[in-house]
Formats: C-alpha cells, sequence, structure tokens
C-alpha cells in the first residue's frame, strides 16, 4: 500500500481562500450554479488546482470532483470523506479544526 503525502501547501491555501471570503465556501454545493455563490471544499480543491469544477461534474458526476480533490490534496478515503462529506460547517475556524483532527497536521505548525 502506497500512503500518499498530504499536500500541505494545497490545504493551507484552500483554508486562507475561504477564510479571506467565506462567502466562497458552501459546504452543500460541488460548484456556484444560478445564484448560489458558494462550493464545496472539494470543488474549491479543484477549482484552486485550475481545474474547470463543472466538467469534472459533467465527466463523472460529484465522484469525479471528490476523487480528483482527494488526489490533488493527499488524503487517505478516511480523510477525503470526513472532510468532504461529513463535515457541514459554516465556520472557517471550525474546518481549521477538523482539518487538524482528520490529518493530525495544524495548518500553521510548519
Amino acid at each position: 500500500m502506497t500512503l500518499l503525502a498530504l499536500n500541505k501547501p494545497a490545504i493551507r491555501a484552500i483554508l486562507y481562500y475561504i477564510e479571506s471570503q467565506p462567502e466562497v465556501w458552501d459546504q452543500r454545493w460541488f460548484a456556484p450554479i444560478g445564484e448560489r455563490d458558494g462550493m464545496c471544499l472539494a470543488g474549491i480543491a479543484c477549482h484552486l488546482a485550475g481545474l474547470d469544477v463543472h466538467r469534472l461534474y459533467n465527466d463523472g458526476g460529484h465522484a469525479a470532483i471528490y476523487n480528483r480533490a482527494k488526489k490533488l490534496l493527499g488524503l487517505t478515503e478516511y480523510q477525503a470523506s470526513r472532510l468532504f462529506y461529513w463535515f457541514y460547517g459554516t465556520n472557517p475556524s471550525a474546518l481549521r479544526e477538523e482539518i487538524a483532527f482528520v490529518t493530525g497536521w495544524a495548518v500553521d505548525a510548519d
């Protein structure tokens, strides 16, 4: 079994992106559609990596976004499930705590 290396710079960038403009984060939606502005954590990960989130969705649904974000961030299946599906917080501070809990890494530690 190959362990993935946690992509700390990408996770840090996503968290800072959300903290600087919390309105972009809405864990209920994978991407902005119509009047909705926010997108989920996996959608933001793909967006910040320069990927077209709508195209990913059209090509493979939510699973395509989930799998791509999981790979981009170097998350295990458990970590990705916790952060992308189980976490429904709306507070960036709570997200920061959840990232630390799930990954064992405090975002500003190194």
